[in-house]
């Protein structure tokens, strides 16, 4: 069985079905991560089983545990057997008292776990004398004996072969950033290094002959739809002579697919005109850290400088590079994380940060555990089970809520690591996952279309942006690579660079900040970030939008949720992430509730500045009557009389002044003046026009504009440029609640900016 957490591709499973086959050993497989409300109890209620056996990582324990206690609970004689890296790195002690285990399968399973299962078939006693078993000692309770290790499977003298019949491949083998299926070999086991952050289950590398790897490569080629191979071991082969051997073997296969591998930087320069030669698009490499004395701390055995040489060689080569690297390492300081993001520019490389995971086995484990670090090794795993996140940020949402807290072996303190972990990252995509080559080309100065190169892949990718919003900037995925993390940079728009700049000299005077906008701006800002904004002065987020499935006390990333009240005693300044100034406050104004009224009186007040850093808000949601109450509102008619009435109405019964701008040729609005306790103006013409506007809407002393509409655009930038022109300082958008706006026009509606950035020219008075 495969627990529910492991989202590896089971290639490990694989490996120990094929010995089971060989020796006649019938089984069935359960994947648990794929069909997660499979009814184990069920299933074994209704079949006759000699063993449940399951295997993988530490972090899996409480999983592991409920499948045994199921297993026991429903036939107390079923042989339960674990094995994997687990059992390699925790202590047989531990596991024997915490789970329902009869069996441990210690290192490699294909020749143990096949003796283990006949040895409990034929006799059903303790295996004594079977080498790679312990067990737990009925005599004893609690105790258990551990009988020495098996020596390291023969990888020469037979050609070991994964059998993959069984496993769904279809739902492990798609790779969503490359968008192609893969299929996992591997050349060997083991790994030549011995990193202070890593315990290969396997210990040193072993590889498997050329000719062996091959003939898997042209089975699989001959059996099964995938686009390319990766190679998935620490090593790819360990010698130079290894490696052109398979280059040019590969090389002669009928059908052969595009591949990509692991390598160690230490690997001779000399191989890798053979690797692409043979089809190699892409080499994974540990960059690890920028800083010599880290990596010494790592024991990685290699240096900034060779790093420097070997992907300077890959690129000749015309090789992707996907450079990987840990924040978070033993005795890590700001400044060593900073050259690691220093060397990822200067090379101008590319690949996934992990923060450093202390795993037991590791010499980062017996490091922490000497400086009292970790006191219970059981408790140590239970609490962070799931720890690999592969979102950085997210980690420390749960290690600052409480979830599942981060063991920190830098020389800094958790605030400290986090808020550096935090800029450096904002530094390395800012920076470094940014379109190259960017132009910016627009007809109405509102729409742009976009245009630059991937710099991972460097094909060429276009996107229409609109500069009223502002996830057209945020990551997203490049088509021609899937690389998730390009952006095409807001300050690229000269007009959005101005008005950040402009806004950012507004900010020098803030003393405390408080931003607001939707959990995905807010870890946008974190992650993308404002260049130059001053994030020391951030105090916390606060929520634009009561939808966002955050619970008070939330944080995202390191930045903490700030209640209203909070806000007003602390902050001094709201800096909105997704919409002009006027409209955030606004907004938060309607949500209700003294909190929020309290920030709007200190507004007025002129204590609680407003700012924003993306400065074109949209023309509205739908508007919050309630926020208008008293307020001087003029109206453009935009849609039927029907709607207009009912808002005139609802505008009245707030206390509005109520003035309203008409079309000329709209005779049957003219019937709504029994509602307006303003002034009517009419423009003539069938559309508004900002060149035809009457002396009346120029002077205009409306607080805001409100636009109800129905389903139609047409006309509407014409109204925007009309309002803007007659100095209205904020619109809304307004639909009645029974129209039939179709949910795409609704959108393009509302996201129409505001005001809009065309140059106007009004009628001459």
């Amino acid at each position: 069985m495969k627990p529910s957490d492991n989202y590896f591709f089971p290639i490990g499973y694989a490996y120990v079905a094929t010995a089971l086959k060989s020796a006649g050993i019938e089984f069935d497989y359960i994947d648990l991560h794929l069909h997660p409300t499979f009814d184990l109890e069920a299933h074994l209620r209704t079949h006759d089983y000699l063993a449940v056996c399951v295997g993988g990582l530490l972090w899996s324990l409480p999983h592991f545990k409920e499948i045994f206690a199921t297993a026991k609970r429903v036939n107390p004689r079923l042989a339960c057997i674990l094995g994997g890296n687990i059992v390699v790195d925790f202590s047989s002690q531990i596991l024997f008292e915490y789970l329902d285990i009869d069996y441990l399968v210690i290192g490699e399973g294909e020749i143990t776990a096949t003796l283990l299962l006949q040895h409990i078939d034929v006799h059903g006693i303790s295996p004594t004398s079977l080498e790679g078993v312990a067990y737990r000692t009925p005599q004893a309770p609690g105790s258990h004996v551990r009988n020495a290790r098996r020596p390291f499977l023969d990888l020469t003298s037979r050609n070991w072969m994964p059998t993959w019949d069984f496993v769904e491949v279809d739902r492990y083998s798609y790779s969503q950033k490359l968008q192609k299926r893969f299929f996992p070999v591997l050349t060997g086991r083991g790994c030549t290094g011995r990193c202070a952050f890593c315990s290969p289950t396997n210990g040193r590398y072993r590889g498997r002959p050329v000719e062996h790897v091959l003939a898997e490569l042209e089975y699989l080629i001959s059996h099964y739809d995938f686009d390319y191979f990766y190679f998935i071991n620490e090593v790819f082969f360990q010698t130079e002579e290894q490696i052109i051997a398979f280059c040019r073997g590969y090389s002669r296969l009928k059908g052969r697919k595009p591949w990509m591998c692991p390598q160690r930087m230490d690997t001779p320069l000399s191989v890798l005109a053979f690797m692409k030669e043979a089809g190699c698009f892409t080499v994974t490499v540990g960059l690890e850290s920028g800083s010599d004395a880290i990596l010494k701390k790592m024991k990685k055995n290699i240096t900034t400088d060779q790093a420097r040489a070997y992907i300077a060689a890959l690129k000749e080569q015309e090789i992707q590079v996907e450079a990987s690297f840990i924040f978070g390492n033993f005795e890590e300081t700001p400044e060593d994380m900073a050259k690691t993001v220093d060397l990822m520019l200067d090379l101008d490389a590319f690949g996934p940060m992990v923060l450093c995971i202390t795993y037991p086995g590791t010499l980062n484990y017996q490091r922490a555990r000497r400086l009292g670090l970790v006191r219970d090794d059981l408790q140590y795993i239970l609490d962070p089970h799931d720890a690999y996140n592969p979102s950085y940020l997210r980690q420390m949402e749960d290690h600052y809520s409480g979830k599942r807290r981060y063991l920190n072996i830098t020389a800094m303190d958790d605030d400290l690591l986090f808020a550096t972990v935090v800029r450096e990252m904002r530094r390395l995509y800012s920076q470094g996952y940014c379109y190259r080559q960017v132009t910016a080309s627009t007809q109405d100065g509102i729409v742009y279309q976009l245009r630059g190169t991937c710099p991972i892949c460097r094909g060429i990718v276009e996107k229409k942006a609109s500069i009223d919003d502002p996830s057209a900037f945020q990551e997203h995925l490049c088509p021609e690579c899937g690389e998730p993390h390009v952006h095409f940079p807001a300050r690229i728009i000269p007009v959005l660079r101005q008005a950040q700049e402009a806004a950012l000299v507004e900010l020098e005077s803030a003393g405390s900040i408080a931003v607001v906008g939707t959990a995905d701006q807010v870890r946008a800002f974190l992650k993308l970030g404002v260049e130059g904004f001053p994030y020391d002065k951030v105090a916390g987020f606060l929520r634009s939008a009561d939808s966002d499935p955050l619970h008070e006390g939330s944080w995202i990333g390191n930045l903490r949720q700030l209640s209203p009240e909070e806000v007003a005693h602390s902050a001094d300044t709201l800096v909105a992430l997704g919409a002009a100034a006027g409209d955030a406050l606004s907004n938060l104004i309607s949500r209700g509730g003294a909190g929020f009224r309290a920030l709007g009186a200190l507004h007025e007040a002129g204590r609680l500045g407003v700012r924003s850093v993306f400065p074109y808000g949209r023309l509205g949601v739908e508007c919050c009557l309630e926020s208008l109450a008293g307020a001087h509102v003029l109206v453009a008619c935009c849609a039927r009389q029907e709607p207009v009435r009912e808002l005139l109405r609802s505008l009245r019964a707030r206390g509005c002044t109520v003035s309203v701008l008409i079309l000329q040729d709209s005779p049957s609005l003219i019937e709504v003046e029994d509602l307006v306790n303003g002034s009517t103006i009419t423009c003539p013409g069938s559309l508004f026009n900002a060149q035809t506007l009457p002396e009346a809407a120029l002077t205009s002393d409306a607080d805001c504009a409100v636009v109800p509409f129905i389903k139609e655009l047409t006309g509407y930038g014409n109204v925007l440029a009309c309002l803007a022109a007659c100095g209205i300082p904020v619109a809304y958008a307004w639909h009645v609640n029974n129209s039939q706006v179709p949910d795409e026009e609704r959108r393009r509606l509302v996201s129409m900016p505001y005001p809009p950035s065309m140059p106007l020219v009004p009628r001459p008075s």
